[in-house]
């Protein structure tokens, strides 16, 4: 091979790429249209857990809050229970309410995040929420399980 058809083959490669990453991203933008619904969490909380819609999730390491190593905009799930919490970034996880140290979070028109430290663990776990009803609904519920939640709107 020559190296002009080895350069042809490589931008062939980064068209192909960049037309999966578009597709991936417009494919986002139509579940946050489709999701916009505000998730409800009753007194008593159903044994299937209330699922929250989330846009996408990350781990990340504590003390480096805007690096992260793990994300998931495919198929992230963030379920709540009576007394613990279930999310996947790559599979899925389940954390006891009383591991959560505190939550950080950002309240905003068209960003809405809530970042989760683990108690005795270096990890975070990060989700973007798709409206911020459904961060002040999730607000209340860890402030009424006596998490500290720290909001900067």
């Amino acid at each position: 091979m020559s190296s002009i058809e080895i350069i042809i083959i490589i931008i062939i490669f980064f068209i192909i790429l960049g037309f999966l990453i578009k597709t991936l991203s417009a494919g986002r933008k139509t579940r946050q249209l489709l999701q916009k619904a505000t998730v409800m969490i009753p007194d008593s909380i159903p044994s299937d857990g209330v699922s929250v819609p989330v846009v996408e999730s990350f781990i990340g390491l504590r003390g480096l809050d805007a690096w992260t190593f793990v994300q998931n905009s495919l198929n992230p799930k963030f379920t709540l229970f009576g007394e613990y919490l279930e999310y996947r970034v790559i599979i899925k996880r389940r954390l006891n309410l009383s591991d959560i140290e505190k939550i950080k979070g950002i309240s905003r028109k068209y960003f809405n995040r809530m970042r989760f430290y683990f108690k005795n663990k270096g990890l975070t776990m990060t989700v973007h929420l798709f409206s911020r009803e459904s961060y002040h609904v999730l607000e209340d519920f860890f402030k009424r399980r006596g998490i500290a939640v720290e909001t900067r709107d």
